[in-house]
């Protein structure tokens, strides 16, 4: 156990060094920005008529290591490139990003929060099925291994992989949204709020079905092939030969062994993608007009709100660095030779 801990440690640690390495770069390109440019995150903020805006600004130039110049007439620095540094660093630790003016001055995480739970949802319940669908797809196949059926499902499979994932969800809204009119496309149902228990459940699962099924597809090929492959030669060891002509028969042989061996790899790459849940699905949200943190990031991006951009990309990367730091630990139990 002394040695688990000890590379737990160090997981963690190598995560930590991580994320502050990405914050470093986030920050260092709002630096040349502010060089290059001249303007801060906040400068939109001037393009609002709303009262106390202008003090607003102040205070989150202040805030971020900045001062706005009266006689220039545009913000310049106030600290130092250190402090600069370690206002930034708190900013996101207390995962205050500033006010979005695309939002009515909003604060960044209060917009993002409303957004997570559409996300999780939409790409939760897409990863859920599809990767059940490929588990189960990938061991039957697997198991008629060298079969017509495992030959040709297989390229059928890789030949699906390859369609790009806007062209499917065009292809669905066609056929079953704008020609049929079976699904809703996006708001039209008139949900505008994270789903709950209430009246908005319907609608909302009304409206996911269509954007659910196009990001399952990610995820039902990509686990039907891993296990499939990571199967197949798993099937061909010595010490399945070995089993098999000890008499064992082949549904023990599958269950006790082969599945134990190739269970810490699929549960490391299942644990990878959960964090990836929080990121969305930005083409996805985007066809289909979902009210999710993709579509979310994607509108920030055209409306330039660079403070909505920075929360969104800083909260996505601290998810997914949290799901590798899992999936590692995960990993590491499971299979004792990793903490070597």
């Amino acid at each position: 156990m002394a040695g688990l801990a000890r590379h737990i440690v160090k997981i963690l640690l190598q995560r930590l060094l991580t994320f502050l390495i990405i914050l470093t770069i986030i920050w260092g390109l709002t630096e040349l920005s502010f060089i290059i440019t001249g303007k801060t995150p906040f400068d939109q903020l001037l393009e609002r008529r709303e009262p106390g805006v202008f003090q607003q600004y102040l205070y989150y130039l202040d805030r971020f290591g900045y001062k706005y110049d009266e006689e220039l007439g545009r913000p310049v620095y106030k600290d130092p490139i250190y402090i600069r540094y370690f206002k930034f660093l708190k900013s996101v630790f207390t995962f205050d990003f500033g006010p979005s003016a695309r939002h009515g001055l909003r604060p960044v995480s209060e917009v993002i929060l409303e957004r997570l739970p559409w996300t999780i949802s939409l790409v939760g319940s897409a990863f859920i099925f599809g990767s059940m669908i490929g588990l189960a797809l990938g061991t039957y196949l697997a198991r008629k291994r060298g079969t017509l059926l495992d030959i040709s499902m297989t390229w059928l499979i890789v030949g699906i992989r390859a369609l790009p994932v806007f062209w499917l969800g065009l292809l669905l809204l066609y056929l079953f949204s704008s020609s049929r009119g079976w699904f809703p496309w996006g708001l039209e149902t008139g949900v505008t709020r994270a789903p709950d228990i209430g009246s908005h459940m319907v609608a909302w699962f009304w409206m996911s079905i269509l954007p659910m099924l196009t990001l399952s597809k990610i995820y039902a090929v990509q686990y039907l092939l891993v296990v499939r492959n990571m199967t197949t030669e798993e099937m061909t060891q010595d010490y399945v030969v070995t089993l098999r002509a000890a008499g064992l028969p082949e549904d023990s042989i599958f269950n006790r062994y082969i599945f134990r061996a190739v269970a810490p790899s699929i549960i490391t790459l299942m644990a990878i993608d959960l964090g990836f849940v929080f990121g969305g699905a930005v083409v996805t949200e985007t066809i289909f007009h979902y009210p999710g943190v993709g579509s979310l990031l994607y509108d920030a991006m055209k409306a330039n709100d660079q403070p909505l951009i920075i929360g969104g990309f800083t909260i996505i990367t601290l998810a997914v660095l949290i799901a590798i730091t899992i999936a590692e630990m995960l990993y590491s139990y499971l299979d004792p030779r990793i903490r070597r």
